[in-house]
């Protein structure tokens, strides 16, 4: 158990790490950061929409 535990501290040590520096990447670059912001946008959108009555 203990080295399950273990493994998984590394895992999300390097998966934070990563997603650390694709952030970091995305906010040092404007054109990058309009695209994501669009895309989540997009997204939001079309989960809302998913939740309001009639929605498709």
């Amino acid at each position: 158990m203990t080295a399950f535990l273990t493994m998984l501290r590394e895992f999300l040590t390097a998966f934070l790490g990563l997603m650390g520096d694709v952030i970091t990447f995305v906010m040092d670059n404007p054109i990058i950061l309009v695209v994501v912001m669009v895309a989540l946008v997009g997204i939001v959108i079309s989960v809302v929409k998913r939740f309001l009555p009639g929605g498709r």
